[in-house]
């Protein structure tokens, strides 16, 4: 029996949202089960809804001002240093820290931010941003990259796909349903490979899925087309179809082995209409001074070299196989510190550091860095007029905006590493971006479908946790909620500054803070549009 007594199985499904599990459920036989036989919530995420925040929260139970991850880049506001997060930059101890010292057995695979792998008691299969770094890093034991390779002959962290590349609809289909097959095999080779306490499998693929192939699925998105929708939309269902047979298969092995399930996303998903270039705004409302460019520099022609990579053209080379196999070889053989500068990733730091060098710090109030844009103040008086200035320019063109305020919504250790300010823009649909741009738009195309929302999906079943959640009265449970859960489900008594609260113990609810409850609304508001 490969799981203990008493034991959890947390299976993670980035971007997992029941807009498209909803919109499937005939196709997903599985699902449906858990829909209707287990517990089904709504699950709050990250301010920003954003994966390293997100994942690291689920994790260790804490917010990002104890964890220290924000954001896919980690930024020093007194040194000015900036780099990829990783594994090493999450400042608390992850469940199974916890399970290892009470001698319990784990195993992880997939999960984001786990690169480089650290040691526990069992095994870890890195997730992104695995992908641009040193395959020796990759696992822990180091050695079982190499059985892993050969179980499915050669492991792939991701699809080698561009999703900046518009109509690469059928070929990004085979890529990504190689790479999920060969993860779903390892999955079920390591399950049976010894026996867990806790085993965490994460599926990432369905976060580029929704990002690709989301017009395709949601007739409320402007660049829906019937017949498209016809031709792409099937794809989709058959990927989702291949996760829900592993859905199936986790639940066989919780009637066999009697543990516990959960199933959770880091964030939901919805629809991107465009990007609001943040930096820009701060401009042209005099709160952010950018020097000239004197010339180009490293970090401008590779930012220049990445854009050529998302241009049409691109996808004729690519559909060629002979090429695209010489591209994919050439690429190999780079150094991994420029490697990663063709990443998302890498392109975020470029990004953020050609905005901290070309500032002028003398004349700059407040600038924008990260994912979602998330603002940092200089000078903290200017916070009123900055608010101010945001809800006018976006009242004046009837868009909503949310506000929220880094000390309102973080707070630990690490508070010095938050943003002052973070904006949701008309629920997401439209996303902050830092690019400084010389055109005189503010609103741009992005070739992405769609984006995070903070409402995610909670399920789980088993005995136990239906037994102490069916008379629950919860609509919306916290990425925070999940370590303290397992932790209680594994009979560990942790006495640590958990964020969230055990969903299955015998406790009074933590008291929500004001914030918390607005947060709640919101959720609950598009929740209900949905």
């Amino acid at each position: 029996m490969p799981m203990q007594e008493n034991s959890v199985v947390l299976f993670g499904i980035d971007s997992g949202n029941f807009y498209v599990i909803n919109k499937l459920i005939k196709y997903l036989p599985n699902f449906r089960f858990i829909l209707t036989k287990g517990i089904c919530k709504i699950l709050k995420s990250t301010i920003p809804p954003l994966t390293p925040p997100a994942w690291s929260a689920i994790m260790t139970g804490k917010n990002p001002g104890k964890t220290g991850v924000y954001d896919w880049i980690i930024f020093n506001r007194r040194t000015r240093y900036i780099k990829i997060v990783s594994s090493l930059d999450i400042k608390s101890p992850k469940i199974w820290d916890f399970l290892s010292k009470k001698g319990m057995k784990s195993c992880i695979i997939n999960l984001p931010l786990t690169y480089p792998a650290q040691p526990l008691n069992g095994y870890l299969v890195s997730g992104i941003p695995a992908h641009v770094g040193s395959r020796r890093k990759i696992t822990y034991p180091p050695d079982l990259i190499k059985e892993i390779d050969d179980v499915v002959d050669g492991y792939e962290i991701i699809p080698n796909i561009n999703l900046r590349i518009e109509g690469m609809e059928k070929e990004y289909y085979q890529e990504i349903r190689r790479v999920l097959i060969k993860r779903i095999e390892v999955f079920k080779y390591l399950y049976e490979k010894d026996t867990w306490h806790f085993f965490m499998p994460v599926i990432f693929l369905l976060d580029s899925i929704h990002h690709y192939y989301w017009h395709h699925i949601d007739e409320r998105h402007p660049a829906y087309k019937p017949s498209l929708a016809r031709k792409y939309s099937v794809l989709v269902r058959a990927l989702y179809r291949i996760v829900d047979e592993f859905l199936g298969w986790l639940l066989k092995k919780s009637s066999e082995d009697h543990f516990d399930l959960i199933i959770v996303s880091d964030h939901g998903m919805g629809p991107l209409l465009g990007n609001f270039l943040i930096n820009k705004f701060l401009i042209n409302e005099g709160f952010l001074n950018i020097t000239a460019s004197s010339g180009p520099d490293s970090k401008g022609i590779f930012l220049f070299l990445r854009k050529m990579l998302n241009l049409p053209i691109f996808k004729s080379i690519l559909r060629n196989k002979m090429t695209k196999q010489l591209i994919e070889f050439a690429f190999k053989l780079l150094p991994h510190t420029l490697k990663g500068k063709f990443t998302e990733r890498g392109q975020d730091v470029l990004k953020a550091s050609m905005i901290l060098e070309r500032m002028n710090p003398m004349q700059t109030c407040a600038y924008a860095l990260g994912e979602f844009g998330q603002i940092y103040v200089e000078k903290k008086e200017i916070i009123p007029k900055l608010v101010n200035k945001l809800l006018k320019f976006f009242g004046k063109r009837g868009l909503k905006i949310d506000v929220f305020f880094g000390n309102d919504i973080y707070y630990g250790r690490y508070l010095n590493y938050a943003p002052d300010i973070v904006i949701l823009i008309q629920d997401n649909m439209i996303l902050p971006d830092i690019t400084l741009d010389s055109g005189k738009r503010l609103f741009v195309p992005n070739a992405l479908k769609a984006h995070h929302r903070i409402e995610g999906i909670f399920l789980a079943y088993g005995e136990r946790i239906i037994e102490k959640l069916q008379d629950k009265r919860i609509n919306i449970v916290s990425v925070y909620d999940i370590t303290p859960t397992i932790l209680s489900l594994l009979n560990i008594d942790i006495q640590t500054d958990f964020d969230g609260k055990s969903l299955v113990a015998e406790e009074k609810c933590l008291k929500k803070s004001k914030i918390e409850i607005v947060i709640d609304k919101i959720v609950w508001e598009v929740a209900c549009k949905k």
